[in-house]
Formats: C-alpha cells, sequence, structure tokens
C-alpha cells in the first residue's frame, strides 16, 4: 500500500481500516512498524470518537503520534475518519494529551521544546479541532535539523 504524500486525509472507510494508511519512514520499513492506541475519548454526545495512536518503527527508535477522528452521523448510518500527523519539535515527544470542550470541540495539547500557540481547524460540519503547543524551553534556539 503506497503512503499518502499529505500528512492529512479525509477517508470514508471504517476507523481501523485507514490505519494502514499512515506509516512510519518509507514504505520498505512499514511491516516493521507497530501501532498502539494511546488514548480514545468519545465526545459528549458520542458522535465523535477521538484517538491517539502511537506508530513505533524500528524496534521503538523512531516514532510518530497520529490524532484519528472518526464520526458517524446519526440520519444516514454513514461514517468518516479524519486523520492528522501531530507534529513537535521533540524527538522522543512525550504523549499527546486531548479532551472535549463546548461540544463538538475537540482539544489536542502537545509538549513541545520552542514551539508555542494554538492552531484552531474547522473539520466537517460542526467539528473544531484547536491543538495547543506548550514550550518547555521556549527560550531555546530552535532546531530545523
Amino acid at each position: 500500500m503506497r503512503c499518502p504524500s499529505a500528512s492529512r486525509c479525509y477517508i470514508a472507510l471504517p476507523m481501523m481500516a485507514t490505519l494502514s494508511l499512515l506509516a512510519c519512514g518509507n514504505n520498505n520499513r512499514q511491516s516493521s512498524c507497530t501501532i498502539a492506541n494511546v488514548i480514545s475519548l468519545a465526545s459528549d454526545d458520542s458522535q465523535y470518537l477521538a484517538q491517539i495512536k502511537k506508530f513505533s518503527c524500528d524496534m521503538g527508535s523512531e516514532y510518530q503520534y497520529v490524532l484519528v477522528v472518526g464520526s458517524k452521523t446519526l440520519h444516514d448510518n454513514r461514517s468518516w475518519t479524519f486523520k492528522t500527523r501531530i507534529e513537535s519539535d521533540v524527538r522522543s515527544a512525550p504523549s499527546p494529551t486531548i479532551s472535549w470542550s463546548n461540544g463538538h470541540m475537540l482539544v489536542v495539547r502537545v509538549r513541545s521544546r520552542t514551539i508555542s500557540g494554538a492552531l484552531t481547524e474547522h473539520i466537517g460540519q460542526d467539528l473544531i479541532l484547536e491543538t495547543i503547543y506548550t514550550p518547555t524551553n521556549p527560550d531555546a534556539f530552535p532546531n530545523y535539523f
């Protein structure tokens, strides 16, 4: 299976089937990667399920976190899945945390080294994704390599 070039994708497949589309590194190492569920949290009305997945490759020496949000519309039993990699400037970043706020607003908190601020995205009809970056060393010189 080929990996998508973009870090985000919308796919109308069951949630577990779509996880195989995201992999650590290149396609040659995909078979040596494992997926672990870090946290799952449903919205108050159970319309959305948010999950943080950890893709671990090369025996745990390389990993990344992926946010997967699934929705099931109540009137026609169709579902959709939204996935995005959670970026951080820390090589061995701690696990991000998630919480639901104000109905369908998903808040993702990410620990970083120097990145600070918040990104807000509107996804679908009523889902808002807010990613908040909290730096551990905001005055450090950024390392882009």
